[in-house]
């Protein structure tokens, strides 16, 4: 199931664009301001509601500030009152849709989980993926990190899609397995900075997306062949129960 991020720039837009989504097919969260950057990791993609044209350049410094980020997210923006130039605008920074009052909701929400679909299915041809859906996978492999489809691949159980901060991570991880990796070179392989932040602020960020990533299949009916853990004041660890 998708995940959308909803960032609302007027409480009063929550009355208008909640029953966007047909929430059997997307699980939607809303997204506070001060905290775009960590959602933006672990969402499929992002929806911006704003009631008046007088948001335009807070609508602008988010696109930018995801787009920045290096996370390759679909970013839409729902917005009553905007001029042709604006749409314009956000489209050329990286938006990948802007819709006006004039558009139903129906078709709103048809133009996003077609091309949420549309991601989804060209993640799917992947190598590692048609090996298992050909059963020619050896039987010692119990799972697969797959970079083509930035996924794990449990064979003959399930496939968990992963954001692309996410797959960071856990390919990090991996490749490192039975050994720890500190804070510091966790922040700068998967964010591409350097951790000079607040030590505490690292931590919580890192934190926040192995939380989610461990969410993704600790809540299914999977065998468990591996995991992330903590080492404290360290850093993490992938370690295998093969």
């Amino acid at each position: 199931m998708n995940k959308i991020g909803m960032i609302y720039l007027d409480e009063l837009d929550k009355s208008d664009k909640m029953d966007i989504f047909d929430r059997n097919v997307c699980e939607v969260v809303e997204i506070p301001l001060h905290e775009v950057d960590e959602y933006a990791s672990i969402v499929d993609g992002i929806v911006i509601c704003d009631r008046t044209s007088d948001s335009k350049a807070g609508i602008c410094n988010i696109v930018i500030r995801i787009k920045e980020s290096g996370i390759s997210l679909p970013i839409w923006i729902l917005s009553r009152d905007m001029e042709s130039s604006d749409r314009i605008l956000l489209l050329n920074l990286g938006a990948s849709g802007v819709f006006g009052e004039d558009k139903q909701c129906l078709e709103i929400r048809l133009t996003i989980q077609n091309t949420l679909i549309s991601r989804q299915e060209l993640r799917k041809e992947s190598p590692e993926r048609k090996k298992c859906v050909q059963n020619e996978v050896s039987s010692d492999e119990k799972y697969i990190i797959d970079e083509g489809n930035r996924s794990i691949i449990f064979p003959g159980y399930d496939e968990i899609l992963l954001t692309a901060l996410e797959y960071r991570i856990v390919s990090l991880l991996h490749k490192n397995k039975g050994n720890t990796v500190p804070y510091n070179q966790i922040f700068t392989a998967v964010w591409g900075a350097r951790a000079d932040e607040d030590a505490s602020f690292v931590r919580a960020r890192i934190a926040n997306l192995i939380h989610h990533i461990r969410k993704k299949y600790s809540t299914r009916d999977l065998p468990i062949f591996f995991d992330l853990k903590t080492i404290r004041s360290k850093g993490y660890i992938f370690v295998e129960y093969l």
